[in-house]
């Protein structure tokens, strides 16, 4: 396409357009015709073209990313304002995080006797609490359990007391669930099992759940709400040995490398092999 002579060169000079750019029509001519190779033609700019990728990239994950952080950060405006502001909420949760009343149990773990343990729980649970109940899980022949043991159900011995105590102030009024008359009592349990283990308990209170970890020590006390009605009711000392009752398990069939789970209360004694014998004892040790 014949062009406009260019003011700034010489008139009689011919241009012609080549990709935008005046190129001398004699010299394409010569070009076209063999004589001084090709005609460099000029690099178009990209300019545009990277720019149009910047502002893709700006679409598909810069604008997402800014709009998750500003929706992140309204949630947690609205949860801290609810709970006081975040420092508030941590003080509740750290303030809670206090692990149960614990101690070793005495003797060999692993020939653990829950008769003589009752002597640690009864101190644990305080000299003015009374026996309700105990419940021996897995006891063997020879009276004892294996507190180490890392089969589960793992064996464990329960001791459950009761504290006579006077009627707490924030005691539901009669038809609310409360009563006048007594006695009150607050539960106690003492669970003896797995020495070393670690323990992780999560509580729910006021809104706020409280997490936090603790290795047992053997044995771990337990308060419970105090009440007028206790599932349980204090039983006399107990007098029997576990040894004994064993002895006479084996003479009615109990195969004697099983383990039992051995319960006392204020009925007397219950010993079950599981799926293969139960038999109830009375507090002067004999069949009933």
């Amino acid at each position: 396409m014949m062009s406009q002579p260019d003011p700034g060169h010489d008139p009689n000079k011919r241009t012609i357009m080549v990709d935008g750019q005046p190129v001398d029509l004699d010299t394409f001519m010569q070009m076209q015709s063999g004589i001084g190779g090709p005609i460099p033609i000029p690099k178009r700019r990209r300019s545009g073209r990277c720019g149009l990728w910047l502002l893709v990239l700006a679409l598909v994950i810069i604008v997402p990313t800014i709009l998750i952080l500003v929706f992140a950060g309204n949630i947690l405006n609205q949860f801290s304002a609810s709970f006081g502001g975040i420092g508030g909420l941590v003080a509740t949760v750290s303030s809670a995080m206090q692990p149960p009343e614990m101690r070793p149990v005495s003797g060999d773990a692993s020939r653990f006797d829950p008769l003589v343990g009752l002597a640690d729980a009864q101190a644990m649970a305080g000299a003015d609490a009374q026996l309700a109940t105990i419940v021996a899980t897995y006891v063997r022949a020879d009276g004892t359990m294996d507190l180490t043991a890392t089969y589960s159900p793992a064996p464990r011995t329960i001791y459950t007391f009761l504290r006579e105590i006077p009627r707490p102030t924030n005691a539901p009024p009669v038809g609310a669930g409360g009563a006048t008359a007594g006695p009150w009592f607050e539960p106690i349990t003492i669970e003896a099992y797995q020495p070393g283990q670690r323990r992780h308990v999560t509580t729910t209170q006021g809104g706020v759940r409280t997490s936090f970890s603790y290795v047992n020590e053997g044995m771990i006390k337990t308060l419970a709400d105090p009440t007028t009605n206790p599932f349980d009711t204090v039983a006399p000392e107990s007098t029997c040995s576990f040894v004994d009752l064993w002895k006479a398990a084996i003479r009615e069939g109990a195969p004697e490398d099983a383990v039992a789970i051995i319960e006392y209360d204020a009925e007397g004694y219950t010993f079950n092999i599981v799926s293969t014998l139960v038999l109830r004892f009375d507090h002067d040790c004999k069949l009933v």
